[in-house]
């Protein structure tokens, strides 16, 4: 609760619209965590809640967990999803279609690998999302392999048939999965 007091503070308004949960929380009761939530959204504080890089067995127990208790369930998720990560079709997206739960992804163009730009024999490019801070690492582990650079240059000749950059092919490729809201 305070973080979010602290964050209306920041940001000079009332309420969130929008109060996401950035990752699972292994050590806090999901009910107490559901519970502060709800709380969050009773006071008037925040609008609607939602959690980012949560698997599906956490969404789905965490929907469960809330309509049993009768309080605000997640109404979004943030997961990664791009062309070259799409992890979330299995069970994510079937999950959230059935139960409503709106999906706002990130990394549509996999940390710029889809821009096309990137030339993996030269290296991550400095001040590319590959090489800042301490997220430039983990940027590197997703994506920085010969497969998927191989899947890159297939992808190339299809957006250049659909008159399409690389970048507009991959962020409406993203957008026209019905799933996402």
């Amino acid at each position: 609760l305070d973080a979010v007091d602290a964050s209306l503070r920041r940001l000079q308004t009332d309420y969130i619209d929008l109060y996401q949960l950035h990752g699972f929380d292994p050590d806090t009761p999901m009910d107490e965590t559901l519970r502060a939530l709800e709380d969050v959204v009773r006071s008037g504080k925040v609008r609607y809640v939602g959690c980012s890089n949560w698997l599906s067995y956490q969404l789905a127990r965490a929907i469960g967990r809330s309509e049993a208790m009768g309080i605000v369930r997640m109404d979004s998720v943030q997961p990664r999803y791009n062309l070259l990560f799409r992890e979330i079709e299995r069970e994510l997206l079937p999950l959230c279609d059935g139960d409503g739960v709106g999906v706002i992804p990130y990394n549509p163009i996999a940390g710029g690998l889809l821009s096309g730009k990137h030339n993996r024999d030269e290296g991550p490019e400095e001040g590319s999302r590959f090489t800042l801070g301490s997220a430039g690492p983990r940027y590197q582990d997703r994506y920085w392999h010969e497969g998927m650079f191989e899947t890159v240059e297939q992808l190339r000749p299809l957006a250049a048939g659909a008159g399409m950059s690389l970048v507009q092919m991959s962020v409406a490729w993203v957008l026209a999965n019905p799933t996402i809201t």
